[in-house]
């Protein structure tokens, strides 16, 4: 079991979190007490999950919980997914859930460009 390492970083404009390590039954209520209230809070939400080299079914369950809280709101949850957890968000049809990037900075681009048409 690797740890999972969870930053959240907000600007004006967005919050993004970075989580790096695996996002299992073991992680995913950790994943869920940092990032759910990140996404209470911010308007536009980016998870940078370029780190995650594992999910299981309690991680992608955990992701659909920060869905539903943006949801609630009426706004988009951006995620940049690794190869393994874009596979996972495949299989599982929450590709359909997530507005999903394949950088960083193209994610941020997208919620720079979303935030400067609602001002």
């Amino acid at each position: 079991m690797a740890p999972l390492d969870i930053d959240v970083s907000t600007t004006d404009t967005h919050t993004v979190v970075t989580v790096v390590g695996e996002l299992d039954l073991d992680s995913q209520e950790n994943f869920a007490d940092l990032v759910v209230p990140a996404a209470e809070a911010s308007s536009h939400l980016v998870l940078d999950l370029t780190g995650v080299g594992f999910i299981d079914s309690s991680g992608l369950g955990a992701l659909a919980r920060v869905k539903k809280v943006m949801m609630r709101r009426d706004l988009p949850a951006h995620v940049v997914p690794s190869p393994r957890v874009r596979s996972a968000l495949r299989l599982t049809g929450l590709t359909e859930a997530f507005v999903v990037h394949d950088s960083i900075e193209e994610a941020v681009s997208s919620v720079a460009s979303t935030s400067s048409e609602t001002s």
